[in-house]
């Protein structure tokens, strides 16, 4: 029932035909060139959310999470993502790649009072020959992912380009790195 409970308030599943949920999205690219060995990840929630979300898992009120606040959060939320590949969708070389084992050090803080997940995908074993493309969209739940080009830090300067996926129910967006 927690399990439950726990998804209906990350995701806000009222099936209306707009967001329910506003996230927007930060990148910081580790790269070599075009080479990107690593992706760290950030979901920074709207305020409405993040104070569902901050009283549900900020158990002691202290403002900050412990490792058994962002464990609770990871297996009873972040993990049941894994059917929808996280809102996270990768494409190398226009293949789809599972990101199970990708998904590296989920945790969780505060920033003023909204609630930020972060996560990094390991991508030093995969070899991209001639594109990258990483999408954040949520088709099930009525969530709004935003990327913008200012919120993306790279390590190394390339270019990349960021297209907006509109559809009638949700809002997402991809960023694009050709070799």
């Amino acid at each position: 029932m927690k399990k439950i409970l726990a998804i209906l308030l990350f995701f806000n599943i009222i099936a209306f035909g707009h967001p329910h949920m506003f996230v927007s999205i930060n990148l910081d690219i580790e790269n070599e060139g075009k080479d990107i060995h690593k992706v760290g990840i950030e979901w920074v929630f709207d305020e409405m959310s993040s104070s569902m979300l901050i009283m549900d898992y900020d158990k002691n009120r202290d403002k900050k999470f412990s490792k058994s606040e962002s464990a609770d959060f990871k297996k009873n939320v972040f993990d049941t993502l894994g059917e929808f590949s996280y809102y996270t969708h990768l494409k190398v070389d226009s293949r789809k790649i599972n990101l199970k084992s990708l998904i590296k050090n989920v945790t969780l803080k505060m920033r003023g009072h909204k609630f930020v997940v972060s996560y990094f995908l390991d991508l030093s074993h995969i070899n991209v020959k001639k594109s990258l493309n990483l999408g954040f969209w949520d088709r099930e739940f009525y969530s709004s992912m935003e990327l913008m080009g200012k919120n993306v830090k790279l390590k190394e300067k390339i270019p990349f380009k960021i297209d907006e996926i509109q559809d009638d129910i949700y809002l997402g967006y991809i960023l694009k790195v050709k070799k």
